[in-house]
Protein backbone atom coordinates (compact mmCIF):
# COMPACT_ATOMS: atom_id res chain seq x y z
CA UNK A 1 0.00 0.00 0.00
CA UNK A 2 1.34 3.46 -1.00
CA UNK A 3 -0.12 5.57 2.34
CA UNK A 4 -0.49 9.38 0.35
CA UNK A 5 -3.22 7.70 -2.08
CA UNK A 6 -4.74 5.76 -0.04
CA UNK A 7 -7.75 6.30 2.71
CA UNK A 8 -6.77 6.07 6.53
CA UNK A 9 -8.76 2.24 7.60
CA UNK A 10 -10.65 4.14 10.44
CA UNK A 11 -12.25 6.99 7.69
CA UNK A 12 -11.25 9.73 10.55
CA UNK A 13 -8.47 10.95 8.72
CA UNK A 14 -7.23 11.19 5.53
CA UNK A 15 -3.76 11.88 3.39
CA UNK A 16 -4.10 15.34 1.39
CA UNK A 17 -1.63 16.92 -0.40
CA UNK A 18 -0.32 19.94 2.12
CA UNK A 19 2.93 21.12 -0.01
CA UNK A 20 4.31 21.28 -3.62
CA UNK A 21 7.96 21.12 -3.83
CA UNK A 22 8.67 22.62 -7.56
CA UNK A 23 11.70 21.51 -7.72
CA UNK A 24 11.87 18.41 -8.05
CA UNK A 25 8.05 18.44 -8.47
CA UNK A 26 7.07 16.55 -5.23
CA UNK A 27 4.00 16.18 -2.93
CA UNK A 28 3.82 16.59 0.90
CA UNK A 29 0.73 14.80 2.06
CA UNK A 30 -0.09 15.17 5.58
CA UNK A 31 -2.39 12.43 7.70
CA UNK A 32 -4.94 14.26 8.99
CA UNK A 33 -8.21 14.03 10.57
CA UNK A 34 -11.19 15.27 8.84
CA UNK A 35 -12.33 16.85 11.66
CA UNK A 36 -9.28 19.60 11.67
CA UNK A 37 -9.79 19.88 7.95
CA UNK A 38 -13.49 20.78 8.46
CA UNK A 39 -13.09 23.20 11.43
CA UNK A 40 -9.75 25.09 10.03
CA UNK A 41 -9.74 28.80 8.89
CA UNK A 42 -6.57 28.47 6.96
CA UNK A 43 -5.49 25.41 5.41
CA UNK A 44 -1.47 26.09 5.75
CA UNK A 45 0.95 26.90 7.89
CA UNK A 46 -0.87 28.29 10.86
CA UNK A 47 -2.45 25.29 11.30
CA UNK A 48 -1.20 23.12 14.01
CA UNK A 49 -0.82 19.89 12.59
CA UNK A 50 3.03 19.76 11.75
CA UNK A 51 3.77 16.74 13.71
CA UNK A 52 1.06 14.82 12.01
CA UNK A 53 2.48 12.06 9.69
CA UNK A 54 3.73 13.18 6.03
CA UNK A 55 4.74 11.09 2.71
CA UNK A 56 6.51 12.75 -0.22
CA UNK A 57 5.84 11.30 -3.47
CA UNK A 58 6.25 12.61 -7.11
CA UNK A 59 3.48 14.62 -8.51
CA UNK A 60 0.84 12.68 -10.35
CA UNK A 61 0.57 13.41 -13.99
CA UNK A 62 -2.69 13.42 -14.45
CA UNK A 63 -6.06 13.33 -12.32
CA UNK A 64 -9.85 12.21 -12.95
CA UNK A 65 -12.20 15.06 -12.96
CA UNK A 66 -12.93 15.94 -9.82
CA UNK A 67 -16.64 18.37 -9.00
CA UNK A 68 -16.07 20.65 -7.04
CA UNK A 69 -18.15 24.11 -6.32
CA UNK A 70 -16.03 27.51 -5.63
CA UNK A 71 -16.10 30.31 -3.26
CA UNK A 72 -14.68 33.24 -4.20
CA UNK A 73 -14.25 36.31 -2.47
CA UNK A 74 -12.48 40.47 -2.09
CA UNK A 75 -11.24 39.20 1.13
CA UNK A 76 -12.59 40.57 4.68
CA UNK A 77 -15.95 40.22 3.01
CA UNK A 78 -17.47 37.44 5.29
CA UNK A 79 -16.19 34.72 3.36
CA UNK A 80 -15.14 32.32 6.06
CA UNK A 81 -18.61 32.83 7.34
CA UNK A 82 -19.91 31.76 4.28
CA UNK A 83 -18.23 28.62 3.87
CA UNK A 84 -18.87 27.84 7.69
CA UNK A 85 -23.02 27.96 6.48
CA UNK A 86 -22.11 25.86 3.74
CA UNK A 87 -20.47 22.97 5.25
CA UNK A 88 -22.46 20.73 6.43
CA UNK A 89 -20.99 17.47 7.61
CA UNK A 90 -22.71 14.71 5.27
CA UNK A 91 -23.88 16.68 2.36
CA UNK A 92 -20.78 19.09 1.62
CA UNK A 93 -17.08 20.18 2.87
CA UNK A 94 -16.08 23.45 2.86
CA UNK A 95 -11.79 23.32 2.36
CA UNK A 96 -10.77 27.02 3.04
CA UNK A 97 -7.60 28.42 1.37
CA UNK A 98 -5.59 25.42 0.90
CA UNK A 99 -1.90 26.77 0.71
CA UNK A 100 -0.96 24.63 -1.70
CA UNK A 101 -2.97 26.17 -4.34
CA UNK A 102 -1.77 29.91 -3.14
CA UNK A 103 1.75 27.60 -4.59
CA UNK A 104 0.41 26.59 -7.55
CA UNK A 105 -1.06 30.46 -8.34
CA UNK A 106 2.74 32.03 -7.41
CA UNK A 107 4.19 29.91 -10.25
CA UNK A 108 1.74 30.66 -12.36
CA UNK A 109 2.73 34.46 -11.63
CA UNK A 110 6.42 33.72 -12.03
CA UNK A 111 7.19 34.03 -8.57
CA UNK A 112 8.06 30.01 -7.65
CA UNK A 113 10.36 28.56 -10.06
CA UNK A 114 8.56 25.33 -11.31
CA UNK A 115 9.63 21.99 -13.07
CA UNK A 116 8.07 23.79 -16.28
CA UNK A 117 6.88 26.74 -17.86
CA UNK A 118 3.71 27.80 -15.98
CA UNK A 119 1.51 27.60 -19.13
CA UNK A 120 -2.38 27.73 -18.70
CA UNK A 121 -2.90 24.04 -19.74
CA UNK A 122 0.03 22.65 -17.42
CA UNK A 123 -1.68 25.38 -14.47
CA UNK A 124 -4.80 23.82 -15.46
CA UNK A 125 -3.63 20.26 -15.48
CA UNK A 126 -2.01 20.29 -12.31
CA UNK A 127 -4.82 22.44 -10.44
CA UNK A 128 -7.17 19.63 -11.51
CA UNK A 129 -5.05 16.90 -9.92
CA UNK A 130 -5.06 19.14 -6.50
CA UNK A 131 -8.59 19.10 -6.79
CA UNK A 132 -8.95 15.09 -6.77
CA UNK A 133 -6.54 14.70 -4.28
CA UNK A 134 -8.21 17.30 -1.74
CA UNK A 135 -11.53 16.26 -2.11
CA UNK A 136 -10.00 12.81 -0.29
CA UNK A 137 -11.33 15.18 2.52
CA UNK A 138 -15.12 14.66 1.67
CA UNK A 139 -17.03 11.33 3.13
CA UNK A 140 -18.90 9.25 0.68
CA UNK A 141 -21.40 11.47 -0.81
CA UNK A 142 -20.25 15.19 0.29
CA UNK A 143 -19.50 17.54 -2.59
CA UNK A 144 -16.61 19.29 -2.17
CA UNK A 145 -16.77 23.30 -1.82
CA UNK A 146 -13.05 24.99 -2.33
CA UNK A 147 -12.63 28.73 -1.11
CA UNK A 148 -9.03 29.89 -2.19
CA UNK A 149 -7.20 32.73 -1.18
CA UNK A 150 -8.32 35.32 -2.93
CA UNK A 151 -4.46 34.80 -4.80
CA UNK A 152 -5.30 31.78 -6.05
CA UNK A 153 -8.65 33.15 -7.82
CA UNK A 154 -6.19 33.29 -11.38
CA UNK A 155 -6.40 29.52 -11.20
CA UNK A 156 -9.83 29.80 -12.21
CA UNK A 157 -9.12 32.47 -15.11
CA UNK A 158 -6.89 30.75 -17.06
CA UNK A 159 -9.62 27.64 -17.69
CA UNK A 160 -13.30 28.63 -16.41
CA UNK A 161 -14.69 25.57 -14.11
CA UNK A 162 -17.78 23.90 -15.32
CA UNK A 163 -18.85 23.25 -12.19
CA UNK A 164 -20.69 26.53 -10.33
CA UNK A 165 -18.60 29.51 -9.08
CA UNK A 166 -20.04 31.88 -5.77
CA UNK A 167 -18.44 34.71 -5.66
CA UNK A 168 -18.90 37.13 -2.04
CA UNK A 169 -18.10 41.12 -2.39
CA UNK A 170 -17.73 43.83 -0.08
CA UNK A 171 -18.27 47.45 -1.04
CA UNK A 172 -14.85 49.26 -1.53
CA UNK A 173 -15.79 51.27 1.44
CA UNK A 174 -16.49 48.19 3.66
CA UNK A 175 -13.08 46.73 2.18
CA UNK A 176 -11.12 50.05 3.16
CA UNK A 177 -12.52 49.98 6.67
CA UNK A 178 -12.19 46.49 7.08
CA UNK A 179 -8.43 46.80 6.04
CA UNK A 180 -7.97 49.52 8.51
CA UNK A 181 -9.00 47.10 11.39
CA UNK A 182 -6.57 44.87 10.63
CA UNK A 183 -3.11 46.66 11.03
CA UNK A 184 -0.78 43.75 9.76
CA UNK A 185 -3.37 43.49 6.53
CA UNK A 186 -3.29 46.90 6.06
CA UNK A 187 0.78 46.62 5.63
CA UNK A 188 0.53 44.03 3.52
CA UNK A 189 -1.57 45.70 0.25
CA UNK A 190 1.02 46.85 -1.65
CA UNK A 191 3.19 43.89 -1.85
CA UNK A 192 -0.11 41.99 -2.67
CA UNK A 193 -1.14 45.03 -5.17
CA UNK A 194 2.12 44.29 -6.61
CA UNK A 195 1.88 40.69 -6.81
CA UNK A 196 -1.35 40.33 -8.20
CA UNK A 197 -0.23 43.06 -11.05
CA UNK A 198 1.98 40.56 -12.17
CA UNK A 199 -0.63 39.04 -14.28
CA UNK A 200 -2.96 42.28 -14.62
CA UNK A 201 -1.96 43.31 -18.02
CA UNK A 202 -2.47 39.91 -19.18
CA UNK A 203 -6.12 39.35 -17.73
CA UNK A 204 -7.59 42.84 -17.94
CA UNK A 205 -5.79 44.65 -20.58
CA UNK A 206 -7.33 48.31 -20.42
CA UNK A 207 -6.91 51.98 -19.27
CA UNK A 208 -8.29 51.09 -15.88
CA UNK A 209 -5.43 48.25 -15.46
CA UNK A 210 -2.81 50.49 -16.83
CA UNK A 211 -3.84 53.16 -14.04
CA UNK A 212 -3.58 50.56 -11.41
CA UNK A 213 -0.41 49.27 -12.58
CA UNK A 214 0.97 52.89 -12.55
CA UNK A 215 -0.72 52.96 -8.49
CA UNK A 216 1.13 50.41 -7.15
CA UNK A 217 4.20 50.83 -8.68
CA UNK A 218 5.28 54.68 -9.14
CA UNK A 219 5.63 57.02 -6.39
CA UNK A 220 2.36 56.06 -4.34
CA UNK A 221 3.83 52.71 -4.17
CA UNK A 222 3.81 51.95 -0.45
CA UNK A 223 0.87 54.11 0.24
CA UNK A 224 -0.90 51.16 2.24
CA UNK A 225 -4.46 52.48 1.71
CA UNK A 226 -3.97 53.67 -2.05
CA UNK A 227 -2.90 49.65 -2.29
CA UNK A 228 -5.89 48.19 -1.12
CA UNK A 229 -8.33 50.13 -3.29
CA UNK A 230 -6.10 48.88 -6.18
CA UNK A 231 -6.24 45.64 -5.10
CA UNK A 232 -10.06 45.27 -4.48
CA UNK A 233 -10.86 46.76 -7.93
CA UNK A 234 -8.11 44.08 -9.32
CA UNK A 235 -10.74 41.42 -7.94
CA UNK A 236 -13.50 43.33 -9.30
CA UNK A 237 -12.26 42.50 -12.59
CA UNK A 238 -11.26 39.32 -11.84
CA UNK A 239 -14.97 38.45 -10.62
CA UNK A 240 -16.07 40.37 -14.73
CA UNK A 241 -14.12 37.98 -16.15
CA UNK A 242 -14.53 35.08 -14.91
CA UNK A 243 -18.36 35.48 -15.67
CA UNK A 244 -17.81 36.79 -19.05
CA UNK A 245 -15.91 33.44 -19.82
CA UNK A 246 -17.55 30.98 -18.05
CA UNK A 247 -21.18 29.07 -18.92
CA UNK A 248 -23.95 31.13 -18.40
CA UNK A 249 -25.56 30.18 -14.85
CA UNK A 250 -22.76 29.13 -13.33
CA UNK A 251 -21.09 32.11 -12.02
CA UNK A 252 -23.25 34.38 -8.97
CA UNK A 253 -22.21 37.56 -6.99
CA UNK A 254 -23.50 37.94 -3.50
CA UNK A 255 -22.92 40.93 -1.62
CA UNK A 256 -21.39 41.50 2.20
CA UNK A 257 -24.22 43.49 3.08
CA UNK A 258 -27.10 40.81 1.72
CA UNK A 259 -25.95 38.19 2.96
CA UNK A 260 -25.73 39.97 6.74
CA UNK A 261 -28.92 41.15 6.28
CA UNK A 262 -30.69 37.98 5.26
CA UNK A 263 -27.87 35.23 6.01
CA UNK A 264 -31.14 32.10 6.02
CA UNK A 265 -32.02 33.70 2.49
CA UNK A 266 -28.75 33.84 1.29
CA UNK A 267 -27.61 30.78 2.36
CA UNK A 268 -30.83 28.80 1.00
CA UNK A 269 -29.88 30.57 -2.34
CA UNK A 270 -26.37 29.84 -2.16
CA UNK A 271 -26.77 26.34 -1.74
CA UNK A 272 -29.06 25.77 -4.66
CA UNK A 273 -26.58 27.56 -6.97
CA UNK A 274 -23.82 25.46 -6.27
CA UNK A 275 -25.93 22.03 -6.32
CA UNK A 276 -26.16 21.50 -2.80
CA UNK A 277 -29.56 20.07 -1.22
CA UNK A 278 -30.37 20.92 2.05
CA UNK A 279 -33.64 21.58 3.85
CA UNK A 280 -34.43 24.64 6.19
CA UNK A 281 -34.53 22.05 8.88
CA UNK A 282 -31.14 21.56 8.73
CA UNK A 283 -29.94 24.99 7.43
CA UNK A 284 -31.58 27.15 9.85
CA UNK A 285 -30.28 25.73 13.51
CA UNK A 286 -27.00 24.87 11.77
CA UNK A 287 -26.79 28.55 10.70
CA UNK A 288 -27.75 29.87 14.07
CA UNK A 289 -24.54 28.28 15.83
CA UNK A 290 -22.81 29.47 13.15
CA UNK A 291 -23.82 32.93 13.62
CA UNK A 292 -23.13 32.39 17.56
CA UNK A 293 -19.18 32.01 17.41
CA UNK A 294 -16.38 33.98 15.78
CA UNK A 295 -16.26 32.91 11.48
CA UNK A 296 -12.29 32.82 11.83
CA UNK A 297 -11.62 31.94 15.63
CA UNK A 298 -14.85 29.80 16.33
CA UNK A 299 -13.03 28.18 19.57
CA UNK A 300 -11.83 31.20 21.35
CA UNK A 301 -14.02 34.05 20.15
CA UNK A 302 -17.57 34.87 20.57
CA UNK A 303 -18.98 36.81 17.66
CA UNK A 304 -20.82 40.05 18.62
CA UNK A 305 -22.49 41.36 15.18
CA UNK A 306 -23.68 44.61 16.74
CA UNK A 307 -20.29 45.53 18.43
CA UNK A 308 -18.72 44.61 14.64
CA UNK A 309 -20.93 46.99 12.94
CA UNK A 310 -19.92 49.51 15.73
CA UNK A 311 -16.37 49.32 15.41
CA UNK A 312 -16.68 49.76 11.41
CA UNK A 313 -18.52 53.16 12.60
CA UNK A 314 -15.70 54.04 14.64
CA UNK A 315 -13.14 53.65 12.04
CA UNK A 316 -15.06 55.25 8.82
CA UNK A 317 -15.41 58.13 10.82
CA UNK A 318 -11.69 58.34 12.51
CA UNK A 319 -10.59 57.78 8.71
CA UNK A 320 -12.72 59.58 7.13
CA UNK A 321 -10.09 62.05 5.53
CA UNK A 322 -8.18 59.13 4.61
CA UNK A 323 -11.19 57.24 2.48
CA UNK A 324 -12.01 60.59 1.00
CA UNK A 325 -8.53 61.15 -0.33
CA UNK A 326 -8.32 57.34 -1.82
CA UNK A 327 -12.04 57.37 -2.57
CA UNK A 328 -10.90 60.72 -4.56
CA UNK A 329 -7.66 58.80 -6.04
CA UNK A 330 -10.25 55.71 -7.29
CA UNK A 331 -12.66 57.98 -9.10
CA UNK A 332 -9.85 59.67 -11.35
CA UNK A 333 -8.71 56.19 -12.17
CA UNK A 334 -12.08 55.49 -13.05
CA UNK A 335 -12.41 58.82 -15.26
CA UNK A 336 -9.68 56.65 -17.57
CA UNK A 337 -11.21 53.59 -17.30
CA UNK A 338 -14.20 51.37 -16.99
CA UNK A 339 -15.14 50.17 -13.80
CA UNK A 340 -16.28 46.20 -14.67
CA UNK A 341 -19.59 44.83 -14.92
CA UNK A 342 -20.84 42.87 -11.80
CA UNK A 343 -21.47 39.19 -12.46
CA UNK A 344 -25.28 37.84 -12.55
CA UNK A 345 -26.56 38.23 -8.86
CA UNK A 346 -27.31 35.50 -6.82
CA UNK A 347 -30.62 36.47 -5.66
CA UNK A 348 -32.87 40.12 -6.67
CA UNK A 349 -31.99 42.53 -9.68
CA UNK A 350 -27.93 42.71 -11.37
CA UNK A 351 -25.85 45.25 -9.51
CA UNK A 352 -24.63 48.45 -10.85
CA UNK A 353 -20.61 49.09 -11.29
CA UNK A 354 -20.86 52.00 -8.93
CA UNK A 355 -22.65 50.48 -6.24
CA UNK A 356 -19.91 48.32 -5.37
CA UNK A 357 -18.23 51.83 -4.88
CA UNK A 358 -20.55 53.19 -2.25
Amino acid sequence: MNPAYEESPDGGSTWIPWLWHPIPDRLSFIDCPRAVLREATFLDQRLDICARPRQERAFPPSAPATRAAWLLHSSLCGSTFLSRILSLPGTTCALREPWILRQLADWRRGLLPGPEAPQAHAVTRRTDVLLQLLNRACLPGEQLIIKPTNLANILLLDHPPTDPVLILTGTLTEFLAAVLRREESLRKMPVLGRNLALTWQEHFPSALSQQLHAALFGPAKNDCLLAAAGVWLLHQCEFAALARRSTPGRTALVTTTAMLANPLEIGRAAAHHLGITVPDAILAPHLEKQRARHAKFPRLIPYDAQARRRQAQILLHTHAAEIRRVRSEVDRWLTQGVMPATPPPLIGPRLAPDELLA
